[in-house]
């Protein structure tokens, strides 16, 4: 019967379009299609039905020709779910063979997107086969052989990116080709390769890299250490690169066994690394947030940086279907229902649209385009949900920081108005499965609700910001900060502060504008005569003062003692020190005899200073800090001692 599937749609296909050709005829209902078979088949319990499903798969990639590696990432995460259950995995294999074999033809530079992800997957079995072989292991092999060994001079970049596999005798070839394409790779190109691993899309892979490197780096011991405490400039370069990497990988929010795992290998390997001089190690920063930004911008940042990112790299179908809904929802509102065409013979108003389109389609990179293509005429819906019900603050010191953030983040959501909301409605199911794109999304929410929301909605802020700080700061959170649960509050602690540092740093560029747009209009009407008043007080001036007042009163709201508590307590001892000394200057005017209410500091001012520059190491300021008060204490002369090394004193 599957073999009258094919002429019977190219018959359908010439009937309704004059053309028989099964991939154009079907490109925009093969996403519809592999969801049913996912959804209907894949994931039923009955096992007859799961190895229909795979056949299905196969079919289908049959048929899709040249559009197959656009829907490669779709394909790959179904299978990968299939040759991980016992029952399923001779299936699976097979079909994956297939697959690749297919993907060979179609756009033989695809494979390198596939590569890894296969071999990652693979690992885990073929290092089971090392003490009982698997009756699959020559099937595996077969597939390792399709992908290296018959790729391996247009693809030897990425092959020298793969891990030796275990040694076993079926499995020679292919390590043969692996260890040729590495050749004499030094210690600093094996460094550097772990780092392009380590940031590279998939969690498996990610994992494949963090072990091999934990191994690298149990066998190289000695000359880790040398490169470490040398002082070769690019050596540092590379060392940098890779703790970054490594403190990237600690803070892995995968719920998955997988992600848990990367979490400690990372960690191991940052033990063994050991404690690289500070003065060496160089700070990767990242590009200067702006909040400020068009439509367009968002929804092209949000696609190219987070969403097509979040594809890509599920492991499961429905993140990848959250993440393929929220793309779906963008490019509409974009005006990107279709590829764009140079003449479409439309109205003005739907060339516009098309044009607005056409230029958002037109900055993403060809990689990202093959990616979120099937978007474009996908037809996924996420169900409504009211989330009125959510009233008063979110936060409890005992929740996770995803359940905590994904709640903040409906509530926002709901408060949401302007073009703003079908943006942040698009994100409402991916935001739920991955915090990168939660956390790009928050300081965007948090400025449309209070820029342009309710009094209620506004207070409703500052009280779920309150609420997560002031756990923080009470003593009684002490132990749950530092404790085997203080991970996740640190965590929605540190997420409180990065979202205050760029609502103040949008006040402080809002004012610069406002004061650089007044000096304009200034100049301007003093060349013309006379000054125009109404120019300087225009609707839009007045919005922008009201917008910058708002978002001001939310940022003095929050009391300068619990910012500075918390972060002392979180161990964020330099931003705490910024804090407490804004408290300070407007309590006592920093001891400024100038100052208008120039005082004395009081005994738990200074005692907690003390305790902040006691975590900065400064001694001669907890020297100083000392002689403000009348009298110094036994508890003073200790903290300063032991940071000036008198341990004799002490």
């Amino acid at each position: 019967r599957t073999t009258r599937i094919s002429p019977t749609i190219q018959n359908i296909a010439r009937i309704l379009t004059g053309n028989d050709t099964l991939p154009e005829f079907l490109k925009n209902d093969f996403v519809r299609l592999l969801n049913s078979i996912d959804k209907k088949m894949l994931h039923s319990d009955d096992l007859k039905l799961q190895k229909q499903a795979l056949q299905r798969i196969r079919k289908l990639v049959e048929m899709m020709g040249p559009y197959l590696s656009t829907h490669a990432p779709k394909i790959m995460v179904l299978l990968i779910f299939a040759t991980d259950k016992e029952a399923l995995q001779m299936d699976g294999l097979d079909v994956l063979h297939f697959f690749i074999k297919q993907l060979a033809e179609v756009s033989s530079t695809s494979i390198k997107y596939v590569m890894s992800q296969v071999v990652a997957a693979f690992i885990p079995s073929l290092e089971k086969c090392r003490e009982c072989p698997s009756v699959h292991l020559r099937k595996i092999v077969e597939i390792l052989e399709e992908l290296v060994v018959k790729n391996s001079k247009l693809l030897k970049q990425h092959i020298r990116e793969l891990p030796l596999l275990p040694s076993l005798p079926s499995l020679s070839e292919v390590n043969k080709i692996i260890q040729e394409a590495r050749g004499s790779m030094t210690l600093q190109d094996h460094l550097k390769d772990a780092v392009d691993g380590l940031n590279h899309e998939s969690l498996n892979v990610r994992y494949m890299v963090a072990c091999e490197l934990s191994k690298l780096f149990k066998v190289k011991r000695e000359d880790v250490t040398a490169l470490i405490i040398g002082e070769d400039t690019s050596d540092l370069d590379v060392i940098s690169a890779l703790i970054m990497a490594l403190l990237k990988g600690c803070a892995e929010e995968s719920r998955t066994m997988v992600g848990q795992r990367l979490k400690l290998v990372c960690a191991d390997c940052l033990g063994a690394l050991g404690a690289v001089d500070p003065a060496k190690f160089k700070v990767i920063l990242c590009e200067r947030f702006k909040i400020e930004c068009s439509d367009d911008d968002l929804i092209f940042e949000l696609i190219h940086k987070h969403l097509a990112r979040a594809f890509r790299a599920a492991s499961d179908t429905t993140v990848q279907d959250s993440a393929a809904l929220a793309i779906q929802e963008l490019l509409k509102l974009a005006g990107c229902q279709s590829l764009p065409k140079e003449d479409n013979g439309e109205d003005s108003s739907s060339c516009e649209m098309s044009r607005r389109g056409q230029k958002l389609w037109g900055r993403f990179s060809s990689y990202v385009k093959e990616i979120i293509a099937p978007c474009l005429t996908s037809r996924f819906h996420l169900p409504s949900v009211n989330d009125a019900a959510l009233l008063g603050p979110i936060y409890r010191p005992t929740m996770s920081f995803r359940r905590w953030i994904y709640y903040w983040i409906r509530k926002l959501t709901s408060h949401a108005t302007g073009s703003r909301y079908g943006i942040f409605s698009a994100c409402r199911g991916i935001v739920r499965h991955d915090m990168p794109t939660a956390l790009y999304l928050l300081p965007y929410l948090v400025l449309n609700a209070v820029c342009y929301g309710t009094p209620e909605a506004r207070q409703s802020i500052t009280d779920e910001i309150l609420s997560v700080l002031n756990a923080a700061a009470s003593e009684s959170s002490g132990a749950i900060v530092q404790g085997v649960t203080g991970g996740q509050s640190e965590v929605c602690v540190q997420a409180i502060f990065t979202l205050l540092d760029n609502l103040g740093q949008w006040v402080d560029d809002l004012k610069q504008e406002i004061a650089l747009s007044q000096s304009n209009n200034a100049m301007a009407g003093r060349q013309a005569g006379k000054l125009n008043e109404e120019s300087c007080s225009n609707n839009g001036h007045d919005q922008l003062l009201v917008q910058c007042s708002n978002v001001a009163e939310l940022l003095a709201a929050i009391p300068k003692v619990t910012l500075a508590k918390t972060s002392f307590r979180c161990q964020a001892h330099a931003r705490a020190l910024a804090y407490f000394e804004s408290h300070v200057r407007e309590k006592s005017g920093s001891s400024n005899p100038a100052a208008e209410c120039s005082g004395t500091f009081s005994d738990d001012d200074i005692s907690f200073l003390m305790e902040i520059y006691g975590g900065l190491d400064e001694p001669d300021g907890l020297l100083g800090l000392a002689n403000l008060r009348n009298s110094s204490s036994l508890q003073d002369q200790l903290i300063i001692n032991e940071k000036a090394g008198n341990w004799a004193e002490v």
